[in-house]
This record gives structure tokens, C-alpha cells and sequence, in this order.
């Protein structure tokens, strides 16, 4: 049996998908998995070793649907899509498989022909977590779905890249390391307020035995860079000067971290999906959504009659969602963390 599976565009997603990748392959286990994605789905799920080929499907509809096209000749016998898009249904009509699951959702149920209900209709707040929501889809397989704990694996050169490159900068010796990302989200309204950010390093620099090191991607350099010299302490180090910066190195960063701080975006999901304490930060959106089950979360979030208002930009102006998140309010959650390992270590 030939499966393809047209894999989720964004890092969070692909994460909350893997209980729901993981079912396939358990109820597949001879079958043949391709996997086509973007360059960051494909990169996470290679180390789990689930897929048989992952195929970097290029970024432009056109791309993707000649690719398909190309890997048509595989006869697939079964797609399974877990983008909700037409273009996704699309690529998956084009790679020709006579059974096509997916979320009913636009011109999706004229492309495929097995459907999933999609809740479009109902509140975030009312929804499932995305990853019930994906199990919910291969449950229609016959696929186990009590497994809901999201999983990854770091690799062995990205240890070693992590190792050298923590050593460099100097957070190596420290007997704690906490990684702070504010970074990794699409809207500006995720963001936590820049100066909360450099006062709460600032603090857990101060401990004495806390390294602190700043997440970023290649894009958003020049930003971690400002908080590092901001802070202006040797234990607040950011990833902005590291020449490499692959998605593995943050897989095996998040690995080492004794506590994560992360606004709701996709290294938050690398670090949960490594089962470390996560300290999630929430401003316009809401937690329910992309609720987890591993390691309990420790999830920060305003009740405020404005959120979660689901916008790029704080229509209001003020960001109180995210300016309200003092900076001692998550140090104090970052050491209630600490004396809980300290007392599980004793």
C-alpha cells in the first residue's frame, strides 16, 4: 500500500500533528509513507523515521502541484490531508490516489472523498486542541488516537552544534539554562512587551547560577541581538551572531533548556514536544486551540474582555494582553519551576 500525506505549512502545526503521524504508521506498518511538505515540516519529522520519503514540496502552488504531478506515477492508493485548503485538496486530486481524506472545508468536498467536519463554524475558544482535531481526521482510518503526547527528536550533529555553540558564548557553564523565544509568530500581537522581555532576563541573569539564552530564527537576528545588548550581562546570550541556525539546533537547544519561556508560536511546540516545563505566554490568541498534553504548560494569559481578539495587530493600540505579563510574574513562574526540579532532585 502507497499513502501520501500532504503535511501541515507551519512548524506549530506539523508538531501537533505527529500524535496523529505516528497513528498512521502504527496502523500502517508495512505500508509506503511519503510525506510532502515545506522545508520545515520536512526537516522536523526526518529523525522520527516514520516516512519512507519526505519531499520538500517547494512553496508556490505551482510548485507543489508539479511535484504531485511528478510522484503520480507512484499510484498512491490512499492521500491524507491535513492542510484544511483547497490547494492542499488540490495537490492531493492531482497525485491521483482513489481514496482522498481530508476536512470538509470549500471546494474540498468536490476534491476529495472521504471528509472530515470542519469546525469552522464554532468559537476558538469552543474548539478542540488541533492535535484532537487531527486525530480526530485519521480516526477515521481505524488509527489509535489515545495517544495525544506531540514528539520530536533531535539529531546527533545538531547536539554537537548545540554543545559547541553554547560553550562559545559561554552559557555551558551554568548549572541552569533557560531559553526565552519571543519570536517565531507571524503577528506582531503575539509578541511579549520588548522591555518585560530584557527586565525578566535581566533577572534570572542576576541568580548567579541561570544562563539565559535568547531564541531567534535567521530573520529575527537583528531583534534578539537589540535584547542581548539591552540586558548587558555575560549570562544572557542570544542566537543573533551564531553563524548556523537550523531548525535541528533549536530542536536540541529546546532539549538542554531547564525551563522555556515562549509566546504562543512554533519553538513553544519544539519545547513541548521535547518534554520540557514550558512557561507559554498568551496575548491575542487563546490557549485552548493548541492546548497539549505532555508536560503540563504553565499558560500566562490576561482575562481581558478584548481577547482573544485573533489579530495580527492589537486593534486597540494599547497590547495590554501581552503588556500585562509582568516581568516578575514569569520569573516568579520560572522559579516556582526551578524549586520544583530542585525538590525532585533532593
Amino acid at each position: 500500500m502507497k499513502i501520501a500525506v500532504i503535511l501541515p505549512s507551519w512548524v506549530g502545526d506539523t508538531v501537533m500533528a505527529t500524535p496523529a503521524l505516528r497513528s498512521v504508521r502504527q496502523r500502517y506498518p508495512d505500508a509506503h509513507l511519503v510525506g510532502l511538505g515545506r522545508y520545515a515540516p520536512v526537516h522536523l519529522l526526518e529523525p522520527l523515521g516514520w516516512f519512507d520519503d519526505l519531499v520538500n514540496h517547494g512553496k508556490t502552488t505551482r510548485q507543489r502541484l508539479t511535484c504531485a504531478w511528478r510522484l503520480r506515477s507512484q499510484r498512491f492508493d490512499l492521500s491524507i490531508n491535513f492542510p484544511a485548503s483547497e490547494s492542499a485538496a488540490l495537490i492531493a486530486r492531482t497525485l491521483g490516489a482513489p481514496h482522498r481524506l481530508g476536512f470538509d472545508s470549500g471546494l474540498n468536498r468536490w476534491l476529495l472523498n472521504d471528509l472530515e467536519p470542519h469546525p469552522r463554524n464554532i468559537p476558538f475558544t469552543e474548539r478542540r486542541s488541533e492535535i484532537e482535531r487531527f486525530l480526530g481526521l485519521v480516526q477515521r482510518l481505524g488509527c489509535d488516537t489515545s495517544d495525544r503526547r506531540v514528539e520530536l527528536r533531535s539529531t546527533a550533529a545538531a547536539d554537537a552544534l548545540a554543545q559547541q555553540s553554547l560553550a562559545q558564548c559561554g552559557l555551558d557553564r551554568f548549572a541552569k539554562l533557560v531559553v526565552v523565544n519571543s519570536s517565531g509568530a507571524v503577528a506582531e500581537s503575539k509578541l511579549w512587551h520588548e522591555p518585560h522581555l530584557i527586565e525578566c532576563c535581566r533577572q534570572l541573569a542576576q541568580r548567579g547560577d541561570t544562563g539565559v539564552l535568547i531564541h531567534c530564527g535567521p530573520g529575527e537576528r537583528e531583534a534578539a541581538r537589540a535584547v542581548t545588548q539591552a540586558c548587558d550581562h555575560p549570562a544572557v546570550q542570544s542566537m543573533a551572531d551564531w553563524p548556523e541556525l537550523p531548525l535541528e539546533l533549536s530542536i536540541s537547544l529546546m532539549r538542554r533548556a531547564a525551563v522555556v519561556v515562549s509566546t504562543d508560536s512554533g519553538p513553544r511546540h519544539i519545547a513541548v514536544a521535547m518534554n520540557r516545563p514550558v512557561i507559554s505566554l498568551f496575548g491575542s490568541t487563546n490557549v485552548e486551540p493548541t492546548r497539549t498534553f505532555n508536560h503540563p504548560e504553565v499558560v500566562m494569559q490576561e482575562p481581558l474582555a478584548c481577547r482573544p481578539c485573533w489579530k495580527k495587530e492589537c486593534p486597540l493600540g494599547h497590547h495590554d494582553c501581552m503588556r500585562r505579563l509582568t516581568p516578575e510574574r514569569v520569573r516568579q513562574a520560572v522559579e516556582q519551576v526551578f524549586a520544583a526540579q530542585d525538590a525532585a532532585a533532593a
